[in-house]
């Protein structure tokens, strides 16, 4: 859905809560400029996110694309599941 916001919020005729609209008026509320972007692959890799944030200021970071593959991969083969493994939380503070 966050990837065509824009289009639907056009159509729509009505504001769109965005995730990334939200998260950088917190930020911004607090004083912060910079964040890890963690998710999945697609929202890391993917413009629809970063570029509202970008559009308000706010400078992102990504991981690297090894550690990029491991959080996609909890995601999906674990969180999604309802699984929390030690290792990954490890793995995640890590990156």
């Amino acid at each position: 859905m966050h990837k065509t916001a824009e289009q639907n919020e056009a159509n729509i005729g009505i504001p769109l809560l965005h995730i990334a609209d939200i998260t950088a008026d917190e930020m911004l509320a607090r004083g912060k400029n910079t964040a890890g972007l963690l998710g999945t692959r697609y929202t890391m890799e993917q413009d629809f996110y970063k570029s509202r944030l970008e559009r308000r200021g706010i400078r992102f970071l990504v991981p690297e694309s090894e550690d990029r593959e491991y959080v996609n991969r909890v995601i999906y083969q674990e969180l999604c599941l309802g699984r929390i493994e030690q290792d990954s939380i490890d793995h995640y503070k890590k990156v």
